[in-house]
């Protein structure tokens, strides 16, 4: 079930909507939604079949498993069986003599490197970190680090081949809990990491890389005016992105030096990056072709597999395949961070927030680099809040290193300020959705780490939320409860290129540099056909390699349909400027005199007095005027987009097993402009199941020596569709300001606040206030005993 909620009418220069309104007017015939038919677009809010569709739904794409080349072999990687180890010695001299196998390698292979900071775009990695998470070099630090690998003739000998592998180690305490790895003797990880805080570094080693500090006001004395103060301690789990398709890599490293790479990833251009750094080997060396993607949600930027195909090509002469396994991928990549949190706010009785605190710890897992940053900057972002103060804490451990999930930080530090902001709502007697709105963000609050918002949506969502027919519907079930959250994610731009080419039959190939996990083909498509004012189908778009399209930042960061579109639009409107020189040959007159409209309906056409060509017309005359037409365009679109959304979570609670149903569930959010409406519901509906799983039943189960013990989708429970209702979806548009079409990213920001809904929720139908992820049956239940006992 979907809805659209929108603001007054906005043009093509991005004017902010001033305010919004809930639409009940019905789609189109042509599905396309009332607001987008009111700013007059024949494109955007339409819903077009996908581009790939049929080669997804045939079996066609390809996949980074499908890769098939002359002369594969096949690689396997030997992963610890330790938590915390020195390796004193690595033996392969019994699997290099194995029949079928070619080439063996271990962290010798790799080049020595030297501490330098790169940009993924969904955060900075240290280069010397990175190799070593690719091959541990004198100590593997969490259970599945990477410490060897082989490549053979087929998967089956590689694999006879790691178990003749003898690596000695000498087995180390190790520690997988933020706080217990934060203790002055917690067993230490690096001896070369120290604590930067605020410019210093500390003199001794530790386990917290890194402590920031963020503050607004004055924190102290405007706790002392409240007349409410909450504060409270929470705790979150490990969970992983929960992609399908696990990491796949084919490597071929030519005699002449170049070396090509077919992988799933979320950056091409990141992943070239990575490897080339890893390798030490120049850029324009490195080739990076990405296949299909089957899922990624940040956890497919960092680079895993690639450097070991790699150097396992150059060593055997011949290209090389790796594909994980399902337990690989649990314990060798990265998952969230768990988390420990503190927050405190303090309220008027007339229910105005005046002071926040927030002190915050993320495990970064093996290596430096987690989310502590971003959650620090989300964790008071929704909120108008002129005095607060934010603690956050950067802390390795021995587990995999931390990799981006949907919005990463966001959503721990949501659940724990979403929780005590209901609990203030309660106190005060205010209803969470009016509370939310006294207090709510919006143009020209200022956050605590520093950036004033533009305008934003935040105000609308809470508003449609309210008026939804969900909110007015009351509940009436014993054991039923409803909880409301609202989230925040900053969604990116950066860096995008694109190159369009007319076809004589009026198309256009559409080149791109993004990757699509989230039906972005279609969604950058989009823009460019109505920029045109030619159909969608008509535009035929590629996802190109590194040598063929220009540099393009990673698809994560909900930034593709924002910043790629916004280079498919300049390209569209230089492809509109050659057209009218075009149609100047034609006619014998300047370009000046030609002009580009819209027709109703003819679409696109370039008109000069009585005269007139359609542009299917113009491109069939092309050979005539100097053949082809390319336009292109490259974008380094600045400043975040700001994401918000609403939701509301019915739930029944059986008391006497812990377990919640999920019995109704609405998100309302303000994607901007949603180009396509079902891409914008789908991210939207996937946001909140994945934030359900998390808040349910998702995580990273560690025993006593730091071992996962339930590394198989058998033992990790993630929601079906039987566990979740329908899933509705209100999408409100306050079109962005700082895009022509006014899209914002959408595909982070529904994972924020199902959470705290959640927990919100269960409170409502049991009375406990659940403060540690996930809220699993055990773990509720015994909070009810516990509850019960202390009545």
């Amino acid at each position: 079930m979907a809805s659209s909620t929108h603001g007054d009418k906005q043009g093509q220069r991005g004017e902010p909507r001033r305010n919004g309104k809930q639409s009940g007017a019905p789609a189109t015939t042509n599905g396309q939604s009332p607001a987008s038919v009111a700013a007059g677009y024949r494109v955007i809010g339409t819903r077009p079949v996908r581009h790939d569709g049929a080669d997804k739904v045939t079996g066609r794409a390809i996949y980074g498993a499908d890769v098939q080349l002359a002369g594969l072999i096949h690689g396997k990687v030997l992963r610890s069986p330790h938590a915390h180890a020195r390796i004193r010695k690595i033996d392969t001299s019994a699997a290099e003599k194995l029949p079928g196998v070619l080439a063996v390698v271990t962290s010798k292979d790799l080049p020595n490197l030297a501490d330098k900071m790169a940009d993924l775009g969904e955060g900075t990695v240290n280069l010397a970190h990175l190799g070593a998470n690719c091959l541990a070099h004198d100590k593997a630090l969490y259970k599945g680090h990477a410490v060897a690998a082989v490549a053979a003739t087929n998967p089956h000998v590689a694999e006879e081949a790691l178990a003749l592998i003898k690596v000695d180690y000498e087995p180390l305490p190790a520690v997988t809990w933020v706080l217990d790895a934060m203790k002055p003797d917690a067993p230490l990880v690096h001896d070369d990491v120290y604590t930067l805080s605020l410019g210093k570094k500390s003199e001794k080693p530790s386990n917290v890389s890194m402590h920031v500090h963020f503050e607004l006001g004055d924190p102290d004395a405007a706790f002392k005016q409240a007349d409410v103060v909450i504060e409270r301690e929470f705790k979150t789990a490990s969970v992983h992105q929960g992609y399908i398709e696990p990491h796949a890599s084919t490597a071929l490293w030519n005699s002449d030096g170049h070396l090509t790479i077919w992988t799933s990833t979320q950056g091409s251009f990141t992943c070239r990056q990575q490897t080339a750094e890893v390798l030490q080997i120049p850029v324009s060396q490195v080739k990076v072709i990405p296949t299909e993607i089957g899922g990624g949600f940040g956890g497919k930027i960092s680079i895993y597999l690639e450097p070991l195909a790699a150097i396992l090509s150059r060593k055997s002469g011949r290209p090389v395949k790796i594909s994980m396994t399902r337990a690989d991928v649990f314990e060798g990549t990265g998952p969230t961070p768990g988390s420990f949190m503190r927050l405190k706010l303090g309220a008027t009785k007339q229910g105005k927030l005046v002071a926040g605190e927030a002190w915050l710890a993320y495990d970064a897992g093996a290596y430096p680099g987690g989310m502590i940053g971003p959650g620090a900057m989300c964790v008071f972002s929704c909120y108008e809040l002129p005095n607060a103060r934010v603690d956050g804490y950067d802390v390795v451990l021995n587990k995999p290193k931390t990799a981006a999930y949907r919005a990463p930080g966001a959503t721990q530090a949501a659940f724990a300020c979403e929780s005590v902001i209901d609990e203030l709502a309660e106190q005060l007697k205010i209803d969470p959705i009016e509370f939310r709105l006294r207090n709510a963000a919006k143009e020209g609050t200022r956050r605590v780490d520093g950036p004033t918002y533009p305008r934003v949506g935040l105000i609308e969502t809470l508003e449609a939320a309210r008026a939804s027919q969900h909110w007015q519907t009351p509940l009436k079930g014993k054991n039923q409860g409803r909880g409301v959250a609202i989230g925040f994610w900053f969604n990116i731009g950066l860096k995008s290129s694109v190159a369009a080419n007319v076809n004589a039959d009026g198309t256009v190939t559409l080149i791109e540099g993004s990757t699509d996990i989230g039906g972005t083909r279609t969604s950058i498509a989009m823009q460019l056909a109505e920029t045109l004012g030619i159909a969608a189908e008509s535009v035929r778009p590629q996802v190109a390699d590194t040598d063929t399209v220009g540099y393009t930042d990673v698809t994560g960061g909900s930034r593709v349909t924002y910043a790629t579109g916004l280079a498919a639009y300049h390209a569209a409107l230089d492809l509109r400027q050659q057209l009218c020189e075009r149609a100047a040959i034609l006619w014998e007159c300047q370009p000046e005199e030609v002009r580009f409209e819209i027709d109703p309906q003819a679409g696109g056409c370039f008109v000069r007095g009585q005269q007139r060509f359609t542009f299917a017309e113009l491109a069939g005359k092309l050979g005539h005027t100097g053949g082809p037409v390319i336009g292109r365009a490259a974008v380094d679109a600045e400043g975040p987009t700001n994401g918000f959304a609403t939701h509301i979570a019915d739930v029944e609670v059986d008391p006497e097993t812990g377990k919640t149903e999920v019995l109704r569930y609405t998100i309302v959010q303000d994607a901007g402009r949603a180009i396509h409406p079902s891409y914008v519901e789908g991210q939207m509906q996937g946001g909140v199941a994945q934030g359900i799983g998390w808040a349910l039943n998702e995580e990273y189960v560690y025993d006593a020596k730091g071992q996962m013990t339930n590394a198989s989708y058998l033992d990790y429970r993630m929601p079906t569709a039987l566990d979740l209702p329908m899933i509705e979806a209100v999408i409100v548009e306050v079109p962005n300001p700082a895009h022509p079409y006014g899209v914002r990213g959408v595909g982070e920001t529904p994972i924020v606040a199902p959470p705290a809904a959640m927990a919100n929720a269960i409170y409502r139908a049991t009375g406990v206030r659940m403060r540690e992820l996930p809220m699993s049956p055990p773990r509720l239940c015994q909070a009810i005993l516990a509850q019960a006992r202390g009545k």
